[in-house]
């Protein structure tokens, strides 16, 4: 974040207990270094019917997933539809899943997890260039139609009735 001059960073959810040493490691460093202070919130846990508010008061979601096995490498994570429902540009983990999505819809930009410099670096590009910022927007209204649980309903319902019918 200290390379993001104009950028705040909201965490929000619970601390599980096998979070702890990371959270009160991030209260520290917000406490400690000034250039933090201000610009790195941990909000805790929110109401599922206020999430969608918080969220779409953002001007970009991230999920940064570190690529601890193959279930996070191959991850299709709800949260990045959480963000698109929200109006949300996307960033993500470079895996193949997010990233054909992101991809094949425009709706964002992905990044190597483990390299904070490069994702700093594609945050700024991004909030750099509001004539990509725009387009990214538009693509997510469209995406936004498509990926959701409207059309997956559909799709489900119609492979349940063609199971039925058999």
């Amino acid at each position: 974040i200290r390379r993001l001059e104009h950028v705040a960073l909201i965490i929000i959810g619970p601390v599980l207990p096998a979070d702890k040493t990371f959270f009160e490691d991030l209260q520290h460093q917000i406490a400690t270094q000034p250039d933090l202070q201000g610009k790195v919130f941990y909000h805790g846990f929110v109401p599922a019917d206020d999430l969608l508010a918080w969220t779409a008061s953002a001007d970009l979601g991230l999920h940064p997933i570190i690529n601890w096995n193959m279930n996070h490498y191959l991850c299709l994570p709800n949260k990045l539809f959480e963000y698109l429902q929200a109006g949300l540009p996307v960033g993500v983990s470079h895996f193949p899943e997010m990233r054909q999505v992101v991809e094949d819809y425009q709706v964002g930009f992905v990044f190597d997890p483990d390299d904070p410099q490069e994702m700093a670096n594609a945050i700024q590009a991004f909030l750099d260039n509001p004539t990509r910022q725009a387009t990214t927007r538009q693509n997510v209204q469209r995406a936004k139609h498509t990926l959701c649980w409207e059309q997956e309903e559909q799709k489900l319902a119609a492979l349940y009735q063609a199971i039925l019918s058999q």
